[in-house]
């Protein structure tokens, strides 16, 4: 394909390295290794990322037939990574067989360097807007104002060595508190920073040099900016360089891509799905843009555009990113992998006594178990969600974190039921025997202690209005906006999850996460689906997560994917025919008027704006009095359910749930009963009576 800005040929192999651009305006960074022919030739982004026309890019491509891996750069962010598990490109150096630029591209500057930089040091080269000479050192550790930072070189002529104190920052935003930012009814973004002594200060979209940035953000010690939000599905960047009253510009200055939040509404249904496995893909966008929250895999940072593509069709949709708070998913089909870009063998969970001896996951192999009680270990979970995630991918609004709870069931032999391996938890040189509850309760304890760090030390870096949600017995719901009840809730469990004492249960989390407040219910059934058993179910599952206020996201037990959609998901109100426009029936019930409550046949009812919601959660089959006129949804699904008639009261069988619709009031006998288009009071009491 055209145009070509980069091409290398080895004469000799007749390996080849190409950068190009197909007509399409999709970037692509291509290894071609002629001894395994085009089936083997390592293609990035094929159909990703478009080119911005009539704009400067910076493109960074780097290859390491160290570690066999190649990875590709656009504006600094890293869009593409491939593990390269055959044989590798070569390079030698031959006459005639570079060729550089394009009559559609202008080539500002070319650098082809004799080693790999790292995703941080090509990050910085953009936010610097000047790359490094081939002597700049990036300093990726961790320091303080005041530390001393040495230098020390090896020449010909001896050692050299020298110093220099570290400054304060020149630039230190004080709002926004991280790269997230709550929607508002303003399209503008207040952005407010400090300078530790008076200076002039620049800004624009794009990193620049001092003197190329467009707008002033005014002279002295604080400054406040309003950033302009002009589509809230995309990313508002900023780049900040001042000058003290020397006319001295800073070399580095700010720059940040902050992540509008969407619109969160409180209407119900309020129903999710989980899409892991394989990145999405655009056949599923129209499906999956219907929810109002979907978590992906990691794998759909592959597919940005269309990631995009589902905001734009839901800019309301909650859209969460999948992260485990314990350990490495060794996925070789998944090529990004940056986490282990960060974090060492030492880091894992093993045992004190040798040193290679480390706790294997016995449920999924390909899980790498790490030491969430080690500093260094969460740290660098910390630091790879910000640099390699969020300060990358901007349209994701949060983290789904797995294996959140101090269970330590993933080291449990299946076979045996015992724990087979020894490891030091609090690396105090002495392996803790989980088959001794004492001992697996402290250890608990400790591991409990590092995930609470873990999820500390993210918000720190990325920010307190980040969306999370935790899968496991949390002890610490401070730590999440939401729980997710991965496949845990039935008949057995439900008196224990609607008691508002139990601290993993529905109502509990309700009150005490933080807001706004994601608690999700993965809910499984595996009846037969299309049954009237399979329908029945459901309906017990989705009644259950509206009368706690929380999702609803079904899920069928060990099946990552299904299509289902059901009558009870949109409704028109007027109507109560199942309908497919999101504007029409999308929260159809509107909002809680009222706490969840049991009647006097144990009957669970919640009342809503537009409609009502039971649930029977005993073995025997209730005569449910309703106090009013009510309509059945007219759906297709289970038609002897919800077949569209107008009722008083209703059969409800055992373990079964209902959602009614109110009357439209044209006939309604009770002077007391709200009906649709009633304005009604939203009373604020307690969840639970």
């Amino acid at each position: 394909s055209d145009p070509y800005i980069f091409k290398y040929k080895n004469l000799s192999s007749k390996d080849n390295f190409y950068l190009l651009v197909h007509s399409s305006n999709v970037l692509n960074f291509i290894m071609y290794d002629d001894s395994y022919g085009w089936t083997q030739a390592a293609q990035l982004n094929s159909g990703q990322y478009d080119v911005p026309t009539n704009k400067e890019i910076m493109v960074s491509a780097t290859w390491s037939q160290a570690d066999m891996s190649v990875r590709f750069y656009l504006n600094g962010e890293q869009i593409s990574r491939r593990e390269y598990d055959s044989s590798f490109p070569l390079i030698a150096s031959g006459t005639e067989n570079i060729e550089i630029g394009h009559s559609s591209v202008v080539v500002d500057e070319i650098r082809i360097l004799d080693k790999v930089l790292s995703v941080d040091e090509i990050k910085e080269n953009y936010k610097r807007s000047a790359p490094f000479s081939k002597n700049d050192i990036l300093y990726s550790g961790d320091f303080s104002s005041g530390n001393s930072v040495s230098i020390s070189l090896t020449t010909s002529l001896g050692q050299i060595t020298d110093s220099a104190t570290v400054s304060g920052n020149k630039i230190s935003i004080t709002s926004p508190d991280g790269y997230f930012v709550e929607h508002s009814i303003l399209a503008l973004i207040n952005l407010q920073f400090n300078t530790p002594s008076s200076m002039t200060c620049r800004y624009g979209a794009e990193p620049n040099l001092y003197d190329q940035l467009p707008y002033s953000a005014g002279t002295g010690t604080s400054h406040s900016i309003n950033l302009s939000v002009a589509d809230p599905i995309e990313p508002v960047p900023v780049a900040i360089k001042c000058r003290d009253s020397l006319g001295q510009s800073d070399d580095y200055g700010f720059f940040r891509q902050y992540r509008i939040l969407p619109e969160l509404t409180i209407k119900y249904p309020k129903i999710s799905r989980i899409w892991w496995g394989n990145n999405p893909q655009e056949s599923e966008v129209s499906y999956l843009s219907k929810f109002d929250m979907v978590s992906f895999s990691k794998s759909a940072i592959i597919e940005p555009d269309v990631v995009r593509q589902i905001r734009q069709a839901n800019p309301n949709e909650v859209v969460l990113l999948y992260q485990s708070a314990v350990g490495l998913q060794n996925y070789t089909s998944v090529p990004f992998r940056t986490l282990y870009d960060r974090i060492n063998d030492n880091m894992r969970l093993q045992s004190s006594e040798t040193a290679t001896n480390y706790c294997l996951n016995y449920f999924f192999p390909q899980n790498i178990i790490y030491n969430v009680y080690s500093n260094a270990y969460t740290q660098a979970v910390a630091e790879h969600m910000e640099k390699d995630i969020f300060d990358r991918y901007h349209l994701f609004d949060g983290i789904w974190w797995d294996v959140t709870g101090p269970s330590l069931w993933f080291l449990r032999n299946p076979s045996t039921s015992l724990y087979a391996t020894w490891c030091d938890f609090n690396l105090d040189g002495t392996d803790e025997d989980l088959n001794n509850n004492q001992t697996l309760l402290a250890a608990q304890n400790f591991w409990s202690q590092g995930i609470h760090n873990e999820m500390l030390a993210t918000r720190q870096k990325l920010g307190q209005k980040v969306l999370t949600i935790g899968n496991g017995h949390s002890p610490n719901q401070s730590d999440y906006n939401g729980k997710l009840w991965e496949e845990t809730f039935d008949y057995s469990t439900f008196s224990n999850y609607f008691n508002p004492s139990y601290q993993d249960g529905f109502f509990y989390w309700q009150e005490h996460s933080l807001t706004p407040r994601l608690n999700d219910n993965l809910f499984a059934n595996n009846n037969l689906e299309g049954s009237l058993s399979f329908y029945k179910y459901h309906r017990f599952g989705m009644a259950s997560s509206l009368i706690a206020g929380i999702y609803y996201n079904p899920q069928v037990l060990n099946q990552d994917k299904n299509w289902w959609w059901f009558d009870e998901y949109w409704v028109n109100p007027l109507t109560a025919l199942p309908t497919i426009d999101r504007a029409l029936g999308a929260g159809y019930l509107g909002q809680p008027v009222g706490p969840a409550y049991i009647d006097s046949n144990l009957v669970w009812r919640r009342d809503f704006r537009n409609g009502i919601v039971l649930v029977n959660n005993t073995a025997v089959s209730k005569t449910v009095n309703l106090f009013g006129q009510y309509r059945e949804i007219n759906g297709t699904q289970d038609h002897t359910i919800n077949g569209g008639r107008t009722v008083e009261s209703l059969q409800l069988a055992a373990y079964d749930g209902r959602v009614l619709l109110r009357s439209l009031c044209q006939s309604n006998p009770y002077q007391d009963v709200w009906c649709i288009g009633d304005v009604l009071p939203i009373i604020d009491i307690p969840r639970y009576q």
